[in-house]
Protein backbone atom coordinates (compact mmCIF):
# COMPACT_ATOMS: atom_id res chain seq x y z
CA UNK A 1 0.00 0.00 0.00
CA UNK A 2 0.93 3.74 -0.79
CA UNK A 3 2.04 5.95 2.04
CA UNK A 4 -0.90 7.88 2.88
CA UNK A 5 0.33 11.65 0.75
CA UNK A 6 1.20 14.06 3.78
CA UNK A 7 -1.57 17.21 3.29
CA UNK A 8 0.49 20.32 3.48
CA UNK A 9 -1.04 22.98 5.32
CA UNK A 10 -2.79 25.93 3.48
CA UNK A 11 -1.24 29.21 2.78
CA UNK A 12 -2.27 32.13 4.77
CA UNK A 13 -4.53 33.67 1.55
CA UNK A 14 -6.13 29.86 1.07
CA UNK A 15 -10.08 29.88 1.50
CA UNK A 16 -11.24 27.28 4.04
CA UNK A 17 -12.78 24.88 2.04
CA UNK A 18 -11.04 20.92 1.77
CA UNK A 19 -11.54 19.73 -1.70
CA UNK A 20 -10.55 16.01 -0.01
CA UNK A 21 -13.42 16.19 2.79
CA UNK A 22 -17.19 16.18 2.31
CA UNK A 23 -18.76 19.54 2.28
CA UNK A 24 -20.18 20.20 5.47
CA UNK A 25 -19.96 22.99 8.23
CA UNK A 26 -16.85 23.02 10.39
CA UNK A 27 -18.09 24.06 13.53
CA UNK A 28 -14.82 25.41 14.70
CA UNK A 29 -14.79 28.67 11.98
CA UNK A 30 -17.53 29.65 13.89
CA UNK A 31 -17.49 29.16 17.24
CA UNK A 32 -19.77 32.07 18.67
CA UNK A 33 -22.84 32.95 16.21
CA UNK A 34 -22.09 36.52 15.09
CA UNK A 35 -25.24 39.01 14.65
CA UNK A 36 -26.02 39.55 10.81
CA UNK A 37 -24.60 43.05 9.98
CA UNK A 38 -27.20 45.90 8.04
CA UNK A 39 -24.97 46.39 5.03
CA UNK A 40 -24.25 43.23 3.32
CA UNK A 41 -22.28 42.25 -0.37
CA UNK A 42 -25.16 41.28 -2.76
CA UNK A 43 -24.74 38.04 -4.49
CA UNK A 44 -27.48 37.64 -7.25
CA UNK A 45 -28.91 34.24 -8.12
CA UNK A 46 -30.57 33.82 -11.27
CA UNK A 47 -31.34 30.27 -11.12
CA UNK A 48 -32.42 29.00 -7.58
CA UNK A 49 -33.83 30.53 -4.42
CA UNK A 50 -32.49 29.76 -1.29
CA UNK A 51 -34.21 29.77 1.60
CA UNK A 52 -33.04 30.16 5.22
CA UNK A 53 -32.07 27.31 7.19
CA UNK A 54 -30.67 26.00 3.70
CA UNK A 55 -26.86 24.15 3.51
CA UNK A 56 -26.66 24.93 -0.56
CA UNK A 57 -23.30 24.90 -2.59
CA UNK A 58 -23.55 27.40 -4.95
CA UNK A 59 -21.47 27.70 -8.72
CA UNK A 60 -20.16 31.36 -8.92
CA UNK A 61 -18.26 32.40 -11.72
CA UNK A 62 -19.24 36.09 -13.25
CA UNK A 63 -16.93 38.88 -11.97
CA UNK A 64 -19.18 40.63 -10.14
CA UNK A 65 -20.40 37.57 -7.87
CA UNK A 66 -17.33 36.68 -6.98
CA UNK A 67 -16.17 39.81 -6.15
CA UNK A 68 -18.94 39.89 -3.53
CA UNK A 69 -17.80 36.26 -2.73
CA UNK A 70 -14.07 37.83 -1.46
CA UNK A 71 -15.63 40.62 0.06
CA UNK A 72 -18.08 38.41 2.69
CA UNK A 73 -15.53 36.53 2.94
CA UNK A 74 -12.56 39.41 3.59
CA UNK A 75 -14.85 40.41 6.27
CA UNK A 76 -17.97 38.83 8.33
CA UNK A 77 -18.29 36.49 6.05
CA UNK A 78 -22.10 37.22 5.52
CA UNK A 79 -24.14 37.99 1.77
CA UNK A 80 -27.57 38.94 0.66
CA UNK A 81 -28.69 35.97 -1.47
CA UNK A 82 -30.94 38.10 -3.77
CA UNK A 83 -33.40 36.26 -6.60
CA UNK A 84 -32.99 38.07 -9.94
CA UNK A 85 -36.60 39.37 -11.91
CA UNK A 86 -34.72 37.62 -15.57
CA UNK A 87 -32.29 34.79 -15.51
CA UNK A 88 -31.06 36.30 -18.48
CA UNK A 89 -29.68 39.00 -17.05
CA UNK A 90 -25.70 39.11 -16.95
CA UNK A 91 -24.66 41.56 -15.06
CA UNK A 92 -28.28 42.64 -12.51
CA UNK A 93 -28.37 46.33 -11.19
CA UNK A 94 -30.52 47.03 -8.43
CA UNK A 95 -33.60 47.32 -11.05
CA UNK A 96 -32.90 43.41 -11.91
CA UNK A 97 -33.48 42.45 -8.49
CA UNK A 98 -36.24 41.57 -5.92
CA UNK A 99 -36.09 43.60 -2.47
CA UNK A 100 -36.45 40.32 -0.69
CA UNK A 101 -33.30 37.77 -0.28
CA UNK A 102 -31.95 35.28 2.45
CA UNK A 103 -29.02 36.31 4.43
CA UNK A 104 -26.63 33.77 4.22
CA UNK A 105 -23.17 33.25 5.66
CA UNK A 106 -20.02 31.56 3.85
CA UNK A 107 -19.08 28.26 5.40
CA UNK A 108 -16.45 27.24 2.67
CA UNK A 109 -15.09 28.14 -0.71
CA UNK A 110 -12.98 26.67 -3.17
CA UNK A 111 -11.02 28.01 -6.15
CA UNK A 112 -11.33 25.39 -9.05
CA UNK A 113 -8.94 25.47 -11.91
CA UNK A 114 -11.46 27.05 -14.28
CA UNK A 115 -11.45 30.08 -11.95
CA UNK A 116 -15.23 29.38 -10.44
CA UNK A 117 -15.86 29.35 -7.30
CA UNK A 118 -17.37 26.96 -5.25
CA UNK A 119 -19.23 28.12 -2.33
CA UNK A 120 -21.14 26.78 0.48
CA UNK A 121 -23.52 29.02 2.29
CA UNK A 122 -25.68 28.75 5.10
CA UNK A 123 -28.80 30.85 4.69
CA UNK A 124 -29.96 32.63 7.86
CA UNK A 125 -33.04 34.34 7.67
CA UNK A 126 -35.12 36.31 5.60
CA UNK A 127 -34.64 39.70 5.20
CA UNK A 128 -35.95 43.01 2.94
CA UNK A 129 -33.56 45.46 0.96
CA UNK A 130 -33.92 49.06 2.00
CA UNK A 131 -32.00 50.02 -0.51
CA UNK A 132 -29.71 49.17 -2.88
CA UNK A 133 -26.12 50.63 -3.20
CA UNK A 134 -22.64 50.34 -4.73
CA UNK A 135 -19.82 50.55 -2.34
CA UNK A 136 -16.49 52.44 -3.10
CA UNK A 137 -14.79 49.36 -5.12
CA UNK A 138 -17.99 49.54 -7.54
CA UNK A 139 -19.53 46.61 -5.70
CA UNK A 140 -23.36 45.83 -5.06
CA UNK A 141 -24.50 46.23 -1.48
CA UNK A 142 -27.80 45.70 0.07
CA UNK A 143 -29.07 47.64 3.60
CA UNK A 144 -31.43 45.30 4.92
CA UNK A 145 -34.05 44.38 7.24
CA UNK A 146 -33.75 41.12 8.65
CA UNK A 147 -37.40 39.69 9.13
CA UNK A 148 -37.22 36.53 11.39
CA UNK A 149 -39.15 37.97 14.29
CA UNK A 150 -40.35 36.01 17.53
CA UNK A 151 -42.70 33.44 16.88
CA UNK A 152 -46.21 33.00 18.54
CA UNK A 153 -46.01 29.05 18.71
CA UNK A 154 -49.28 29.03 20.63
CA UNK A 155 -51.11 30.93 18.00
CA UNK A 156 -54.10 28.64 17.10
CA UNK A 157 -54.08 29.94 13.43
CA UNK A 158 -50.59 29.17 12.96
CA UNK A 159 -51.26 25.92 14.64
CA UNK A 160 -53.69 25.08 12.12
CA UNK A 161 -51.70 26.47 9.07
CA UNK A 162 -48.59 24.37 10.22
CA UNK A 163 -50.86 20.78 10.22
CA UNK A 164 -52.42 21.53 6.90
CA UNK A 165 -49.48 21.96 5.79
CA UNK A 166 -47.67 18.72 7.50
CA UNK A 167 -50.35 16.83 5.99
CA UNK A 168 -50.12 17.92 2.43
CA UNK A 169 -46.14 17.61 2.73
CA UNK A 170 -46.57 14.22 3.83
CA UNK A 171 -48.84 13.10 0.87
CA UNK A 172 -46.64 15.31 -1.52
CA UNK A 173 -43.50 12.96 -0.44
CA UNK A 174 -45.21 9.95 -0.96
CA UNK A 175 -46.59 10.58 -4.54
CA UNK A 176 -43.27 12.31 -5.56
CA UNK A 177 -41.18 9.84 -7.35
CA UNK A 178 -37.52 11.37 -6.45
CA UNK A 179 -38.36 11.88 -2.89
CA UNK A 180 -36.87 9.58 -0.49
CA UNK A 181 -39.02 8.65 2.59
CA UNK A 182 -35.72 9.75 4.46
CA UNK A 183 -36.94 13.59 3.57
CA UNK A 184 -40.30 12.89 5.68
CA UNK A 185 -38.05 12.07 8.85
CA UNK A 186 -35.87 14.60 8.80
CA UNK A 187 -38.56 16.87 8.62
CA UNK A 188 -40.24 15.01 11.84
CA UNK A 189 -37.19 15.52 13.61
CA UNK A 190 -37.62 19.33 12.49
CA UNK A 191 -39.92 21.01 15.43
CA UNK A 192 -39.77 25.25 14.81
CA UNK A 193 -42.41 26.20 12.62
CA UNK A 194 -40.08 28.53 10.30
CA UNK A 195 -37.87 25.76 9.93
CA UNK A 196 -40.67 23.46 8.99
CA UNK A 197 -41.91 26.23 6.33
CA UNK A 198 -38.30 26.52 4.57
CA UNK A 199 -37.82 22.77 4.51
CA UNK A 200 -40.98 21.99 2.97
CA UNK A 201 -40.74 25.16 0.38
CA UNK A 202 -36.62 23.85 -0.34
CA UNK A 203 -38.38 20.25 -1.10
CA UNK A 204 -40.76 21.91 -3.84
CA UNK A 205 -39.85 21.40 -7.27
CA UNK A 206 -41.81 24.67 -8.83
CA UNK A 207 -41.62 27.58 -10.17
CA UNK A 208 -38.96 30.03 -9.02
CA UNK A 209 -41.45 32.48 -9.11
CA UNK A 210 -43.46 30.53 -6.71
CA UNK A 211 -40.31 30.61 -4.58
CA UNK A 212 -39.67 33.97 -5.04
CA UNK A 213 -42.78 34.95 -4.07
CA UNK A 214 -42.57 32.67 -0.70
CA UNK A 215 -39.63 34.17 -0.08
CA UNK A 216 -41.32 37.75 -0.37
CA UNK A 217 -43.92 37.17 1.58
CA UNK A 218 -43.67 38.92 4.98
CA UNK A 219 -45.11 37.36 8.09
CA UNK A 220 -45.64 33.47 9.14
CA UNK A 221 -49.22 33.01 8.75
CA UNK A 222 -49.00 34.33 5.07
CA UNK A 223 -46.26 32.49 4.43
CA UNK A 224 -47.67 29.34 5.00
CA UNK A 225 -50.76 30.30 3.51
CA UNK A 226 -48.70 30.78 0.25
CA UNK A 227 -46.79 27.51 1.14
CA UNK A 228 -50.32 25.28 1.39
CA UNK A 229 -51.60 26.76 -1.81
CA UNK A 230 -48.59 25.82 -3.52
CA UNK A 231 -48.33 22.42 -2.11
CA UNK A 232 -52.05 22.11 -2.92
CA UNK A 233 -51.21 22.39 -6.18
CA UNK A 234 -48.54 20.38 -6.80
CA UNK A 235 -50.39 17.20 -5.17
CA UNK A 236 -53.42 17.94 -7.57
CA UNK A 237 -50.93 16.83 -10.41
CA UNK A 238 -48.91 14.12 -8.94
Amino acid sequence: MPPRRRRLPAPPSALPFDPDEPMALDPSLDPMPEPIPTRLPVLPLRDVVIFPHMLFPLLVGREASVAAVNRAVAGHKHLLLAPQREVGVEEPTKDDLYRYGTVARIAQVLRLPNGLLKVLVDGQAQAQVRRYSRDRNGGLTADITVLDGPIAADDPELVALGRTADDLFGEYVRLHRSLPNEVLIAYEHTSEPRRRLYFIAAHLTVPLAVKTKLLATVGLNDQFTQLIRALRGEVEVL
